[in-house]
């Protein structure tokens, strides 16, 4: 059975089947990267997500845990799609954020927008369309820095701010003085975090490393 999504811009918002039926709903705080909250026709699920927004469990109305999961460093997962054991398995395709995964194909490739991402070798299948911005490797996933980093895109990588970021005040608790790349900051301007600017270009809001 086909899957067919309704996009929000770069977020799924919906799932219908290939008789136009909607089977799941998903919910996102305004500055949120993947999804808080997914519903089907049995339940309306809370997602329980990392420090960068992974999902790790999902929790039905009475609190009961009806999906986890446990992953490698780059994303390759091992989901238990029916922890409680009560034989109703629940389907849950979030992964890094911006990541899904194609329940659709054995491929095992999760979907990250502009790109396509190998979790089993850390690697996208497709060169970077912008080209060295975060490295002169074409296929690199966030630097090789999965623990901190993100690419909702599958453009490049960026990092959780922890400062407010409005006026001039530097991301300083996400990036250290001269370390050539960009924070991004939701709702606000990013900060180029490199002593000197002229190493970065504006790409939309944001400070993007330049390639040499």
């Amino acid at each position: 059975m086909k899957t067919f999504y309704l996009w929000d811009e770069s977020k799924i918002i919906v799932e219908y089947n290939n008789s136009g039926a909607r089977t799941k709903r998903y919910a996102y705080l305004s500055y949120g990267l993947s999804p808080i909250q997914v519903a089907d026709s049995n339940d309306i699920y809370s997602v329980h997500q990392d420090q960068l927004m992974t999902p790790r469990v999902l929790t039905n109305s009475t609190q009961t845990v009806v999906w986890s999961q446990s992953q490698k460093a780059f994303g390759e997962m091992v989901v238990d799609d029916d922890p409680d054991g009560d034989g109703s398995a629940i389907k849950f395709d979030a992964r890094f954020p911006g990541q899904w995964a194609d329940s659709d194909s054995e491929s095992g490739l999760y979907y990250n927008y502009f790109r396509d991402y190998d979790a089993s070798t850390g690697r996208y299948i497709e060169s970077d369309p912008f080209e060295f911005i975060d490295s002169k490797n074409l296929y690199i996933y966030v630097t090789s820095n999965p623990v901190n980093r993100f690419d909702f895109l599958g453009l490049y990588g960026e990092e959780f701010c922890e400062d407010t970021c409005d006026g001039n005040e530097p991301c300083s608790k996400a990036c250290q003085k001269g370390v050539d790349w960009f924070c991004s900051c939701s709702g606000a301007k990013g900060f180029c975090c490199s002593s000197d600017q002229t190493k970065c270009k504006i790409i939309g809001d944001r400070f993007i490393k330049r390639s040499d």
